[in-house]
C-alpha cells in the first residue's frame, strides 16, 4: 500500500478531456499530450532522484488551492499560490511546431502562480525546451542549479527569469517579454545568456547585484522600459564595434535594435523602405511608369502575417547575428538567428 501512495501525486481522471494533478512526484513520471491538458490543483514537488518527463505539445494548466502541508514554501508569495519545485528532474521536450504551454487557469491575471522553481543541486540537469511560460511571479527561478532554457518563451509575468543563490542557468535562444519587474533578475548567481531577445519588459531587462558574473554575449536588447541593465557590468550596452550585418553592438556582442517580428510595425516600417518592393498604389503619382519599372523588375511575394508568435522578419537585425560558433548553428546549418527560430531541434548543453 505504502508503494502505491509514494507518489502524493492527485491524479483525478476528469472525463477523458483532463487530469488533475499535485502533491509529490517520487517515482518517474511521464506526462503525454494525448492525455492533458494536466491541471495542477495545488504545489507540485518533483522529489530528488525522481524525473518527470513532458512531451511535445502538452498543455499544463495551473489552478489555484489550499497548499499542501508537507511542502515547503519558499516566500510568503509562495504561501498562496501555486508552484513547481524541482528537487528531482525536469525535461520538457517541446518542439518547434509542439510547443509545451503553462498558463494558468484564470487569463489575465498578473502572477496567479509562482512559476517552475529549480533546487536540485547534484541532481540530474534539467531542461525545459520550446516551452511557454506566462502569468507567473517568476516564470523561472533557478537555486543552487544549472537547467538548461532553450527556445522558451517567458511573458508577462513578475518577472521573467531569476537566478540566485548559485542559481547558474543556461539560457539559449529564448524570448523574455513583456515580464513586469524585470526580464531576467540575477543575485549570487554565474548563469549564462546566449541568443536570446530580451524585449519590452515593463521596467528592466537584466538586473543584476552588482557582483555576480554574468556571461551575456549575442543577445537582443530593446524596449525594456527603465533601461536594458541595472547593477551590471558597466561595459553593456556601451556600443563599441559593428557585427557582421554592419549593426553596432557592445564589447560582447549584444545588439540594441527593434528585433524587427512579422506582422509588427517595424517590419511595415522597414517595407516602406524597401526599394525593391513595389510602390504602394496609393503613393503612386504615374501608374503607367511605375507599371513598366515593376513588369521589369518582379519581386518575391512576402508573407502577409506572421504564421507563428515572435517569428522573425526578413528585416530583422536577429537573423544570422546570434552566437557564431558551430555548435549553436540553425537546422539548416547557418549561423545562429537570435530568438526561438535560431538553434536545432536537438537538446545541446554547453558551458
Amino acid at each position: 500500500m505504502k508503494k502505491m501512495i509514494s507518489i502524493i501525486l492527485t491524479l483525478v481522471l476528469s472525463g477523458f478531456s483532463e487530469i488533475h494533478v499535485g502533491g509529490v512526484i517520487s517515482v518517474d513520471t511521464r506526462w503525454n499530450v494525448e492525455d492533458g491538458p494536466y491541471i495542477i490543483d495545488s504545489d507540485l514537488l518533483i522529489a530528488k532522484k525522481t524525473k518527470l518527463t513532458i512531451t511535445s505539445g502538452t498543455q499544463v494548466i495551473i489552478g489555484s488551492s489550499d497548499r499542501p502541508s508537507s511542502i515547503p514554501q519558499l516566500d510568503k508569495i509562495d504561501s498562496f499560490s501555486v508552484a513547481i519545485k524541482v528537487e528531482g528532474t525536469l525535461i520538457c521536450s517541446g518542439r518547434s511546431s509542439k510547443r509545451i504551454t503553462f498558463v494558468p487557469e484564470k487569463l489575465g491575471q498578473p502572477h496567479s502562480w509562482y512559476g517552475i522553481v529549480f533546487d536540485n543541486k547534484g541532481e540530474l540537469e534539467s531542461e525545459l525546451a520550446y516551452c511557454d511560460i506566462t502569468g507567473a511571479y517568476s516564470g523561472i527561478t533557478a537555486i543552487n542549479s544549472t537547467p538548461l532554457i532553450r527556445a522558451c518563451v517567458i511573458e508577462h509575468n513578475f518577472l521573467g527569469i531569476q537566478c540566485r543563490e548559485m542559481g547558474n542557468a543556461q539560457i539559449i535562444n529564448c524570448i523574455i517579454a513583456r515580464n513586469f519587474t524585470s526580464g531576467l533578475k540575477v543575485n549570487n548567481s554565474n548563469p549564462y545568456l546566449t541568443n536570446n531577445i530580451i524585449y519590452a519588459n515593463r521596467n528592466l531587462g537584466l538586473w543584476c547585484d552588482g557582483s555576480s558574473k554574468v556571461n551575456v554575449e549575442f543577445n537582443l536588447f530593446s524596449g525594456n522600459g527603465d533601461g536594458n541593465f541595472l547593477e551590471c557590468d558597466p561595459e553593456l550596452g556601451v556600443l563599441v564595434k559593428l557585427n557582421n550585418n554592419r549593426d553596432s553592438v557592445d564589447f560582447a556582442n549584444n545588439l540594441f535594435k527593434d528585433p524587427v517580428f512579422s506582422g509588427s510595425a517595424a517590419e511595415f516600417e522597414a517595407k516602406e523602405k524597401d526599394l525593391s518592393l513595389p510602390t504602394n498604389d496609393s503613393n503612386i503619382k504615374n501608374k503607367i511608369i511605375a507599371s513598366i519599372i515593376h513588369e521589369k523588375q518582379p519581386t518575391q511575394p512576402l508573407k502577409l502575417a506572421a504564421q507563428e508568435k515572435f517569428e522573425l522578419s526578413r528585416y530583422s537585425p536577429c537573423i544570422n547575428s546570434g552566437n557564431p560558433a558551430e555548435f549553436y548553428n540553425d537546422r539548416d546549418g547557418s549561423r545562429n538567428d537570435m530568438g526561438i527560430s535560431g538553434g536545432t531541434e536537438i537538446s545541446k548543453k554547453k558551458r
